[in-house]
């Protein structure tokens, strides 16, 4: 009767209650599978053809550059084969033209050679005497490269306005200065800094009376190639009195290394005055100025600096007296043989040595105490001696 009714219950009557594992809801997590996951085909049937056009494309744009890259190896190499037919020719022709047996008439270019002939002559320009390069700029004009330069100059690029002021700094063609100064207020640095050393080459006027623009319209970093570009320049020394009085430090040390040229006496007053600047820099700059000159009067104001608070003042004082030899200084030198800075004692021996036998006492009297350096400078004395 149980087994029947269990039997019953079981195939005509209510079903046994359900497995909980098998109707758990899934809280769309079926219908997410089944369905969502349907755009997974989707995105890969637009996907790949997106990427294989892709690759594609890369393919092709590898296979230009390469071929781009590949003509202009061939190209150059055929240039330079054909420049180095051509350059015993050029090179023939100028010697002719320097000798005097060809005249700038017997100079026809074809369009081609142009900028090569001219980059010879730019090249070959400092290697002659001066009746070489008066034939150089002669045939400069005649060609028409000062005209070409002097319209490169209004070029948009930058790099092709500072190229021409570059070559004709070189050639030093006072009649381009007119083209070049209004180039000192190019917007772009470089620009600026080729016509400064355009102009000074020349030694323009003009340049003098714009300094004080100059060094205001370029930042610090550009003061070190100033000074060194206006130094080549012969700069009247009433031109940089202002420098030297500014309150601007940079533009007094500016105007204390420019008025250090040899024989330039008239700049020693106002050396004298900056030697006792308050910032070190310009006292040694103005030390070495006077140094630059070679005058014995620059003397009592270099001695007065052999007791300056900075060593490097104090040892470039030092050098210069041994530069100019003046036996009223050995005494002091002496001194500075014992100075604390090691920088300052060796300057003072190497300021001795200039003095030759005098200066080697000194030295061989403070071997003992500073064997290092006064040993290297009595080797030389001695080996001098065994060579004679």
């Amino acid at each position: 009767m149980g087994v029947f009714f269990i039997k019953e219950l079981y195939l005509g009557g209510s079903p046994p209650e359900p497995n909980v594992f098998q109707q758990a809801p899934t809280y769309g997590l079926s219908g997410w599978v089944g369905q969502n996951y349907d755009i997974l085909p989707g995105l890969q049937e637009i996907l790949l053809p997106v990427v294989k056009y892709v690759l594609i494309y890369l393919a092709v744009l590898f296979i230009i550059l390469l071929m781009i890259y590949l003509f202009s190896i061939y190209r150059h190499q055929r240039q330079n084969l054909y420049l180095a037919r051509k350059r015993n020719q050029w090179q023939s022709m100028l010697q002719g033209l320097l000798r005097g047996e060809l005249s700038s008439s017997d100079f026809a270019l074809p369009h081609r050679d142009r900028k090569y002939f001219r980059d010879i002559l730019v090249t070959e320009f400092p290697e002659q005497d001066i009746a070489g390069r008066n034939r150089i700029r002669d045939l400069y004009h005649k060609l028409g490269f000062i005209h070409e330069d002097t319209q490169q100059l209004k070029s948009r690029l930058w790099w092709n306005r500072t190229q021409a002021i570059d070559r004709l700094a070189e050639l030093v063609l006072r009649e381009a200065e007119e083209h070049v100064l209004p180039l000192l207020k190019d917007k772009r640095v470089e620009v600026r800094l080729s016509a400064v050393k355009m102009l000074a080459s020349t030694g323009s006027i003009n340049l003098f009376e714009k300094l004080p623009e100059i060094f205001a319209s370029n930042t610090r970093w550009a003061y070190r190639y100033l000074v060194n570009q206006l130094f080549l320049a012969e700069i009247p020394v009433d031109t940089l009195k202002p420098f030297a009085s500014s309150e601007d430090r940079d533009l007094r040390k500016g105007a204390a290394i420019l008025l250090g040229k040899e024989g330039n006496n008239e700049a020693i007053p106002l050396l004298q005055e900056l030697v006792n600047d308050s910032v070190k820099d310009v006292r040694r700059e103005a030390v070495c100025s006077l140094g630059r000159i070679k005058s014995v009067k620059a003397i009592p104001a270099l001695v007065n600096k052999l007791n300056d608070d900075n060593p490097q003042v104090r040892a470039e004082a030092a050098k210069v007296l041994g530069e100019l030899q003046d036996p009223g200084t050995l005494s002091l030198l002496e001194k500075l043989v014992d100075d604390p800075e090691y920088s300052v004692r060796f300057q003072a021996f190497f300021a001795l040595d200039r003095f030759g036998q005098p200066g080697e006492s000194i030295i061989r009297k403070y071997q003992v105490k500073y064997p290092e350096i006064a040993r290297e400078f009595l080797a030389k004395h001695n080996n001098g001696k065994h060579s004679k």
